[in-house]
């Protein structure tokens, strides 16, 4: 667990990016029972950010750490590729994933 800070806007808007306007927005918009969590595709190294209830977040927490959960009941409400950016082993997106295992569907070759 880490400690949350409160910065002040005005100094960190002076030295940081537009990444910076997006998490003033996500930090406008977070329900009281939210929480962000991001996860980093292993193979097109993007970055991926959700809302997620605290308890989902407590139990990814969890997780990571070794409790026995399976990805879909930590992420219930997430599509099977939004928890495949979570599942260990996995970590990667939706896109990556397809890429990665899709057959060739275009039927034989011919010579």
């Amino acid at each position: 667990m880490y400690p949350e800070f409160s910065f002040k806007k005005e100094v960190l808007r002076d030295c940081t990016n537009e990444n910076y306007e997006k998490y003033l927005t996500w930090q406008e918009t977070l329900g009281e029972d939210e929480e962000y969590l991001t996860a980093s595709c292993r193979i097109c190294y993007k970055d991926f950010c959700f809302t997620v209830k605290k308890e989902e977040a407590q139990k990814y927490r969890e997780y990571q750490d070794g409790a026995p959960y399976l990805i879909q009941n930590v992420f219930p409400n997430m599509s099977c590729e939004e928890r495949g950016l979570f599942a260990k082993g996995q970590n990667m997106c939706g896109t990556c994933f397809k890429e990665m295992f899709s057959f060739y569907q275009g039927g034989a070759e011919e010579d």
